[in-house]
């Protein structure tokens, strides 16, 4: 765990990796909130953060183990970044 520029508490995505470790991509995707984090950061409720992650205006990556965990790099200022979600609906695309 590791604390965020808005001063949060974010756990490392470390789940999901092949040999039961560490997974290649926590190094890539860096510190993610957790559904309860993040809804202390941005003000919004688990179930409204599960919205806006089917709306692809939150970020919402699963892990193996079935864990929701959010980049917390698309957060500042205690906001989503409102860039986030044309990226977003591009990567869904694919």
């Amino acid at each position: 765990m590791s604390p965020d520029p808005d001063g949060e508490t974010v756990s490392s995505a470390t789940a999901g990796g092949t040999d039961g470790g560490k997974s290649p991509w926590a190094d890539i995707v860096g510190p993610c909130y957790t559904v309860e984090s993040l809804s202390r950061v941005i003000g919004l409720s688990p179930v409204q953060i599960g919205e806006a992650a089917d709306r692809l205006t939150v970020l919402r990556l699963r892990t193996a183990d079935d864990v929701d965990l959010f980049p917390a790099f698309q957060v500042r200022d205690g906001q989503v970044c409102p860039d986030l979600s044309p990226c977003s609906r591009r990567f869904a695309a694919v």
